[in-house]
């Protein structure tokens, strides 16, 4: 049977909710195989079909990874003059399959259904790659609209800026060996990515920075960073990396894989190793965790929690292009929200008692989000920078 007869059964039968695991299965496979002009055929057809049910259906997470993951390898091919039309289609397509897998459980009800509404007044679109760069003399470089190349010479440093928009930094012949300070740091709605001159790569959050070396000398390589910051550090067993966070903890590492959440609006600095090992410390306390660990401060005194299984999709959520919201009481979305979208949540009435599951990609729109938040009867605007819960 021709497969695009196929998939247009299984969608069918995946949209009503008839679908077995196995055809669960051999639909995810066979999306991920089609060419581009079918496979978006296909999609729509599965949207209209959705749209028409007025219901929204939690898809197997499997499916919806691999389907993501099919729209961003062809986006990222090379295309001809027509890539913004098959851009705005795929992304229109990955809403909805985006909107389905969200979805949210006041603390007192049950799980229910999401019926999709299309939001209507002001928008807010998502933060994206967005960082400045101060050098040691003060000049500062707003790396979002720098060409690519090289953009200054720190010492014996050139910093480049690669295609992909990642900061890098090579040495270059130069008797200009001193050591200068350099801070990238990110607004609100902006992230951005750093290889440090030692190899060690940086993920910086919004509302994040980092302020390091143009070269590492001596027997350490130090950073201090503020708000959350992703690492994998370059291993040398000569010289220790030891993270500053804020000047309220310090963590010692020699190669390895962690995050650092230490927002002050966040309750305590949390450390969460991936992999390798940290020695965490601050406050007169020290802890030294294992991969899969996460260390929380609790005030000054108080000696760290240690959480043995932390959700480490939770905690790289961000990193990964995604938001995680599994478990989190309305106000820790909204400080999430107010981060990324570069605006001030308001509350007319009371805080919504309201806790959310699953997890929703970073690159829908503000009113995307609201929408889903009236189809659990809660009011929301947009004023301005201000999303009022009302």
């Amino acid at each position: 049977m021709d497969q695009q007869i196929v998939i247009s059964s299984l969608l069918e039968k995946y949209a009503s909710g008839s679908i077995t695991e196995g055809e669960q299965k051999e639909l995810a496979d066979r999306l991920q195989s089609v060419d581009e002009p079918i496979f978006i055929k296909l999609m729509e057809q599965y949207q209209l079909t959705v749209l028409q049910s007025g219901e929204y259906r939690q898809p197997d997470s499997g499916l919806y990874e691999r389907i993501r993951k099919r729209i961003y390898e062809l986006e990222a091919e090379t295309r001809p003059p027509v890539k913004m039309v098959w851009w705005w289609a795929a992304a229109s397509i990955l809403l909805v399959i985006t909107a389905a897998y969200l979805w949210f459980k006041p603390a007192t009800q049950k799980e229910q259904v999401l019926v999709k509404q299309v939001p209507a007044g002001n928008d807010i679109l998502p933060g994206g790659d967005k960082a400045i760069l101060t050098l040691a003399d003060g000049t500062t470089i707003v790396l979002d609209s720098a060409a690519n190349g090289s953009l200054a010479q720190q010492g014996n440093m050139s910093i480049e800026k690669l295609a992909d928009g990642q900061i890098v930094y090579r040495p270059v012949e130069s008797n200009a060996g001193e050591v200068l300070m350099n801070t990238m740091s990110t607004p609100r709605g902006g992230q951005y990515q750093l290889t440090l001159p030692d190899g060690t790569k940086v993920w910086l959050n919004a509302a994040s920075s980092i302020t390091y070396p143009n070269v590492f000398v001596e027997g350490q390589r130090k950073v201090k960073i503020k708000g959350e910051v992703y690492l994998e550090v370059k291993k040398n067993t000569g010289k220790p990396f030891i993270v500053d966070v804020d000047g309220r903890s310090s963590i010692e590492v020699l190669g390895t894989i962690f995050n650092i959440n230490s927002y002050p609006d966040e309750a305590g600095i949390k450390t969460t190793l991936i992999e390798g090992s940290v020695r965490v410390s601050g406050d007169g306390q020290k802890a030294v965790l294992n991969p899969g660990q996460q260390a929380i401060s609790q005030g000054t005194g108080q000696p760290f929690r240690i959480v043995n299984h932390p959700d480490l999709e939770q905690v790289l959520a961000w990193k990964n292009g995604y938001f995680n919201f599994q478990d989190l009481s309305f106000p820790e979305v909204a400080r999430q929200l107010e981060r990324w979208y570069s605006i001030e949540v308001v509350y007319e009435a009371k805080v919504p008692d309201i806790q959310f599951k699953g997890d929703m990609d970073r690159g829908v729109s503000l009113s995307d989000i609201i929408g889903l938040f009236k189809d659990w009867g809660l009011k929301a605007r947009i004023e301005g920078r201000k999303l009022i819960i009302e």
